[in-house]
């Protein structure tokens, strides 16, 4: 799905928290998920 973001959690607080965003990319329908192995299907 184009525009769409990942967001994994670096640090949880609780006075500081920090997030990585990436952008996922256009031909992953895994949501993050994916392990490779089945070539992505």
């Amino acid at each position: 799905m184009p525009g769409q973001f990942s967001w994994d959690y670096l640090e949880t607080g609780p006075a500081t928290w920090r997030v990585a965003i990436g952008r996922v990319a256009a031909g992953d329908r895994s949501g993050g998920q994916c392990c490779g192995s089945c070539g992505g299907a």
